[in-house]
């Protein structure tokens, strides 16, 4: 019995363009690792990684700084004595 590795991207709808008909698929066949479409494809996905890591820290920074300027909006509208 003879075993086949290779790697695909899958998505939950078509999205990929087939090579021989005016079609979406819901796969893309990436080859063996180590060929360049497999390469790009995991560069891809560290990418998106990275991207969404970032929108994280952003989103978590706003947080903190509308944190803050409330802080500081409540301590000067308490009254000196």
């Amino acid at each position: 019995m003879k075993k086949y590795w290779y790697y695909k991207l899958q998505v939950p709808i078509p999205y990929f363009q087939c090579a021989t008909l005016d079609k979406l698929s819901k796969y893309k066949h990436l080859g063996k690792a180590g060929t360049q479409e497999h390469i790009d494809a995991v560069m891809s996905v560290y990418r998106r990684s990275v991207w969404d890591e970032i929108q994280r820290i952003i989103h978590t920074l706003d947080d903190c700084l509308l944190d803050i300027s409330s802080g500081s909006e409540q301590e000067e509208e308490e009254p000196l004595d």
